[in-house]
């Protein structure tokens, strides 16, 4: 099945009272639209169609990842010299509370089994702090650890990668690193 990128919805009730939902479609999803509806009017008559809707994800937030990371290993070796994973990690996870975009770190108090659980979750999880806490199932005391999480650049909407880049920009400027990819970055985006 075809995906679709719709500009608008609109809502609308027709002579039986039955409600009638409408997508305008982008002018450049005109041919995924039309080869949509062509595979829709195919099946069977009084078939009934499943339609899931989500918010796009605009192929430039993917494209602000990967140069999100370009700058962040950057950062990282004018920092350390090193673009080792953790210095890479700790350079994002700076970057990420320095911008202090909501909900882009959250803390997990979780026993310490269950970290596992959280890395597969979110992109860098960090323990800091220990707890006891009382086990629901067996009553008992029990420790616990207190896990700060970091979601992944992938889940960030535009804008947000928008603010990350241009403060990993900004950080570059500060550190004096300057070579052909960065300002190819400000020049493409205007950074």
């Amino acid at each position: 099945m075809s995906k679709i990128i719709a500009t608008s919805l609109y809502k609308m009730t027709n002579e039986n009272n039955q409600i009638v939902m409408c997508f305008v479609i982008a002018n450049d999803n005109r041919y995924s639209a039309e080869s949509a509806f062509k595979e829709l009017k195919s099946l069977p008559e009084k078939s009934k169609i499943q339609i899931t809707a989500s918010q796009y994800k605009s192929k430039r937030s993917l494209e602000q990842n990967r140069m999100l990371w370009a700058l962040v290993e950057k950062i990282t070796i004018a920092q350390s010299g090193y673009s080792r994973k953790e210095d890479l990690e700790s350079c994002y996870c700076a970057l990420i509370e320095e911008a202090n975009i909501e909900g882009t770190i959250k803390y997990e108090p979780a026993l310490p089994s269950s970290r596992g659980m959280l890395e597969n979750e979110y992109r860098v999880v960090k323990e800091v702090g220990k707890r006891i806490i009382l086990d629901p199932e067996t009553k008992k005391q029990t420790p616990c650890c207190i896990y700060k999480c970091y979601r992944g650049s992938s889940t960030f909407n535009t804008k947000q990668m928008t603010e990350l880049i241009d403060l990993a920009l900004d950080t570059l400027s500060m550190l004096g690193v300057a070579d052909s990819e960065i300002l190819a970055i400000r020049e493409e985006y205007r950074y």
